[in-house]
This record gives C-alpha cells, structure tokens and sequence, in this order.
C-alpha cells in the first residue's frame, strides 16, 4: 500500500511538470527585433542572406536591391557598404577579411585581406568558406588578356602558369621548403623523398592549380587533382612524421589543428551565400502520393520541440501552434539559448523572431 502510495505521488508531481512545461510553452511568444530598415523602393535580393545562426551576438549580411534603378547594396551587420562589388567570401565578423571581384569596363580587379590586385582580362578565386580561408584568401587565377594563358597567384604571392603547375614551395617561416617531380610521383621536404601513392595509370591533371601547403612544423597538405584516360578524381594527403597518409571519403583536414578529422566534426568559418538555407522535404499527402516541398524542419536538442515551415505558407508551426504572418527566408535552432529562431521580411523591415523553449 505505502509502495502505491510512493508510486501515485511520483506520477502525479510528473505530471505537474508536464503540464506545467505545455502550459509555459504555450504562454511563449515570439521575441521580435528589426534587424534592417530597408528604404521604401528596397527588397531583399533573391534572399541573399547569411548568418552566424547565434541568438546572442548575432552576426548577418545581406543584398538589398533598389526596384527602381535596380542599384544593388550590400548590408554588413547593418552597415551599407556601397563600395562593396561581387563577394567572394563574407566574413561575418571582419569586413576587411572579404574577398570580392570589382569591374571596371573591361578590367576585373580582386581585393584580399593583402591588397587590391589587378587590373586583369580575367580574375576568379576559388576561395572556400572553411577553416583554410587563412591560407588561401590570397589565392586567385587570372588571365591577362583575351587569348592568354591562365596564371595562378598562389597563397604565398607566389606567381605560376597554371598549366605548368608549381613545383617548388617553402613555408611561410622560411625553415621548411618542398619540391615536386615533374611527373608528380614524388615529393621532397626537407631533404626526405616520399613516394606520392598515385592509383596506377593516373597521372596530374593541369586544369586546375596546384594545391598543396608547406606548414611551419614541417607538415604538409597537399590535394591532387588526377585524370586516368577521360576519368579524373582527387586525392587528398598529410605528411608528417615522415608518414604520408590519405584520407579516407569520410575524412577531412583541419587546416588550423594539422590534424585529420571526421567530416562531421569540422567546423566553418562562416556561411555562403551559395549555400541552400531551405531544404527539400519529401512527404506522403492525405491521398498517399508523395509530394515535394521546401522549407526548414528545426528539432531541439532534446528532439521534443519541432519547427515547420513553407515556402509557401505565411506562419511558421511549432509543436503544432501556428505563429506569425510570413514565410521565413533563413531559419535555425540556437543550442545555447535553446530557442528557435527565423527572419522575415515585413514590409521594408527585415525583422527576426525568437521563440525561447525554456531551461
């Protein structure tokens, strides 16, 4: 009897606190802040916006564009930059670290963290948003004029043909130097032979540029781009410790920790533009037919809180409750503040809402 009675009075304070935890949920409203102030003629271009994805200190970036004359403006954290040109890379939290292509009637021109370079017939980078932004933010292939040759102003400031490819390269603290065979079968550092470990029959494919970094430790990253009769396909190596290692389809490396990881645990140094914040949902309709829709689908860190939204619908759903009158553009799940948040557009105002879930 006294275990029921135990029994009955656990459950009961359960109870009480789920209860108590629907009925805090369901008193919750959204937390509205304008974010930008657009002027009347402005609309938010092609939904070009990134951000940190972070509740607190928040960082952001967009496009506006003006319908009438169609001049269009870059927004950095609030900021109008009007000098900005097409950006290659956005760094969120230091504008001086983008990279962007100016044009200039016929003459292209590229500013990186170290300069203005140009002008050029032809200049593009192939900068990536990942923890390498510091060793490659200087990086690009340009064309002097119509007809001629590709050349690749490497990391370093080091100039090649891109055809040619690069074979000698030295570390930015001068202590450590490498060079490669011209077949590219072999790499010295230091002094020390190794063998690169090329599938047989593939050789250097010299459309792209040479991709490999000479770290002050002595390690060495290097990327090969490869093409076996109309086949291409890319390695990927770590030297160090007098041991060449390649890495594994799950693996990639992180350039600030010299060290190997796992892909799910690399982190980026900040969004694109090019990334798809939306994504694409499959799901079987009332008549048993699967249709396809796109939207943000958001879960909490303890999987019981569920976020939905659609393109095309003007609210957003959480665990069930409809909130809000428009279709948000960007959309994610802050773990440290454990809230949802989403941004809208509403009239000229870009405005972002916060649904806190609760300790």
């Amino acid at each position: 009897m006294k275990q029921k009675a135990v029994f009955l009075l656990f459950a009961t304070i359960l109870l009480m606190g789920l209860r108590a935890e629907c009925q805090n949920l369901q008193g919750n409203k959204p937390i509205r802040k304008v974010l930008f102030v657009m002027n009347e003629r402005e609309v938010l271009h092609y939904n070009e916006f990134i951000g940190s994805n972070r509740l607190q200190n928040g960082k952001w970036a967009c496009f506006v564009r003006d319908t009438l004359n169609d001049r269009i403006t870059f927004v950095w954290n609030g900021e109008r930059k009007d000098d900005a040109g097409e950006f290659v890379y956005v760094d969120l939290n230091d504008y001086n670290q983008c990279v962007q292509h100016y044009y200039s009637y016929d003459k292209s021109y590229i500013k990186t963290p170290k300069g203005l370079y140009g002008p050029y017939y032809y200049v593009g980078s192939s900068m990536q948003n990942d923890n390498r932004f510091d060793f490659e933010s200087n990086k690009f292939v340009f064309k002097k004029d119509e007809n001629g040759d590709f050349y690749v102003h490497d990391h370093d400031g080091y100039i090649y043909k891109r055809s040619e490819g690069r074979r000698e390269f030295r570390s930015a603290n001068g202590k450590h130097w490498a060079e490669l065979s011209s077949d590219g079968y072999q790499l010295t550092i230091d002094g020390h032979n190794y063998n690169i470990p090329m599938p047989w029959g593939s050789q250097l494919d010299h459309r792209y540029e040479t991709k490999l970094f000479l770290f002050d430790d002595g390690t060495c990253y290097y990327e090969i781009d490869l093409k076996k009769d109309d086949n291409c396909s890319e390695m990927y190596l770590y030297i160090a410790d007098g041991d060449v290692r390649v890495l594994q389809e799950y693996e990639n490396f992180d350039f600030m920790a010299h060290k190997i990881r796992s892909r799910g645990t690399m982190m980026r140094r900040s969004p694109s533009f090019w990334d798809d914040a939306a994504t694409s949902f499959t799901q079987t309709n009332s008549l048993g037919q699967e249709e396809e829709w796109y939207g943000f689908r958001l879960k909490d860190r303890t999987g019981n809180h569920l976020f939905v939204s659609s393109w095309d619908k003007d609210f957003v759903m959480i665990d069930g409750r409809r909130y809000g009158d428009s279709a948000p553009f960007n959309a994610f799940y802050d773990f440290e503040s454990n809230a949802f948040v989403w941004m809208v557009n509403e009239g000229n105002k870009l405005v972002q809402y916060s649904y806190p879930l609760g300790k």
